[in-house]
C-alpha cells in the first residue's frame, strides 16, 4: 500500500501458469487464500455455464461471435429480481471529452420521446391486435378511429415536401435518427417511396462513413453545448433499415465496418468519436440489442437474396 492508500501488486507468470486473486473490503476475518485448483474449478464452471446458456440460442447466422458476445453482455446487465435491463452500468460518462454533454442514465430524457406521436400509433395498433387475437373486451371502434387519425396526421404533417423526407417533429425540417423506427414498428413499409426518400436524406445529413448521428445539435438544439459522436444504436438501426429496403451490399458493409469499432471484448459504448474512440456510457444495452436485431435481419435478407447474385448483377462486365 502506498502513501495514497492505493494497493499495488505484481505477479510474474509463465505460459500455462495460473494464480487466483481475491479483492475484499471491510472483511473482519483473515484473508482467504485461493488455491490454484479452486481457481481452475471456478474458471471451468464459468465456461460451462456460458457455453450451456449460449447453446440455447437459435441464431446460426454469419456473425455468431458478435451476437453471442452481445447476448452475454445483455445477460450480465439484467437485474435478476425483475429481468429488467440496465441502460448501462455507468451513469454519466461524457459524450464529449471535457465537455458538458453528459446524459445521466438514472433519468428519462424528454428528447428521447420526440417521436412519441409515432409511438402513440404503435400503442393503439398493438392494443387492437392484442384485443382481437385474445378476444379481450376493448373499445375497438374508437381505437381504430384514433389510430387511423394519428396515421393521417403523421403522413400529412410529419412529411416535409421541402426535404422530401419525414422530419423530427411537425414544426421543423430537421431530420432525426429516431425516424428509423418507422418501418420497424410497421408504420410504413421499408420500400415505400417516401421512406426510401427519407433514407437518402438521412444519408446526406446524418451518415458519415456508414456511421449515423442521432441528430444535428446545431440544427436542433438540445440545451447542451458542444457536439457528439455518431450514435452506435442508430448505426445498427440504419443497417436494419437498409437491409429491409433491399440495399444489402450497403447494409452489410455498414454492419461489418461497425463491428470493427467494438473494443477487444466486443463491447460498445453509446457513441463513436471522430477518431474512432468510444464515448459515453459503457457498455450500452441499446447498442447490443440493436446489433443482435441488425444481424438477424441482415442474415435473413441475405439468405433470401444471396450476395453473390447481387454482386454479379452490380459488377458484371459489359458484354
Amino acid at each position: 500500500m502506498d502513501a495514497h492508500s492505493d494497493v499495488h501488486a505484481e505477479v510474474q507468470l509463465e505460459a500455462g501458469e495460473m494464480r487466483g486473486l481475491v479483492l475484499e473490503t471491510g472483511t473482519a476475518g483473515p484473508v482467504r487464500a485461493v488455491r490454484v485448483a479452486e481457481a481452475w474449478r471456478l474458471f471451468d464452471e464459468t465456461v460451462d455455464f456460458w457455453e450451456a446458456w449460449l447453446g440455447r440460442s437459435t441464431y446460426a447466422g454469419r456473425w455468431r461471435e458478435a451476437v453471442n458476445r452481445s447476448a452475454i453482455t445483455l445477460k450480465l446487465m439484467t437485474y435478476a429480481p425483475t429481468g429488467g435491463l440496465v441502460a448501462a452500468p455507468t451513469a454519466a460518462l461524457p459524450e464529449q471529452i471535457g465537455g458538458e454533454r453528459n446524459w445521466d442514465y438514472r433519468y428519462t430524457w424528454v428528447r428521447d420521446a420526440s417521436f412519441s406521436r409515432l409511438m402513440s400509433w404503435v400503442a393503439l395498433d398493438r392494443g387492437i391486435r392484442l384485443a382481437t387475437a385474445h378476444g379481450r373486451p376493448a373499445p375497438l371502434e374508437r381505437w381504430h378511429r384514433e389510430r387511423d387519425s394519428i396515421y393521417r396526421q403523421i403522413m400529412l404533417r410529419g412529411w416535409s415536401p421541402t426535404r422530401q423526407a419525414f422530419r423530427q417533429h411537425y414544426d421543423t425540417d430537421v431530420l432525426d435518427s429516431s425516424l428509423l423506427r418507422m418501418p420497424t414498428v410497421g408504420f410504413i413499409t421499408p420500400t415505400d417511396p417516401r421512406w426510401m426518400s427519407t433514407l437518402r436524406a438521412m444519408d446526406a445529413e446524418l451518415v458519415t462513413d456508414s456511421l449515423v448521428y442521432r441528430y444535428d445539435p446545431a440544427a436542433s438544439p438540445d440545451g447542451l453545448r458542444g457536439s457528439e459522436g455518431t450514435f452506435s444504436l442508430c448505426t445498427f438501426a440504419y443497417v436494419h433499415s437498409l437491409a429491409r429496403a433491399g440495399q444489402l451490399d450497403k447494409a452489410r458493409m455498414a454492419f461489418e465496418q461497425m463491428l470493427t469499432y467494438a473494443n477487444h471484448l466486443g463491447l460498445y459504448s453509446e457513441e463513436i468519436g471522430l477518431t474512432g474512440e468510444q464515448l459515453g456510457n459503457f457498455p450500452q444495452a441499446f447498442t447490443h440489442l440493436a446489433l443482435i436485431d441488425a444481424a438477424i435481419i441482415l442474415d435473413r435478407q441475405l439468405d433470401l437474396d444471396p450476395p453473390a447474385l447481387s454482386t454479379r448483377r452490380s459488377f458484371a462486365p459489359a458484354p
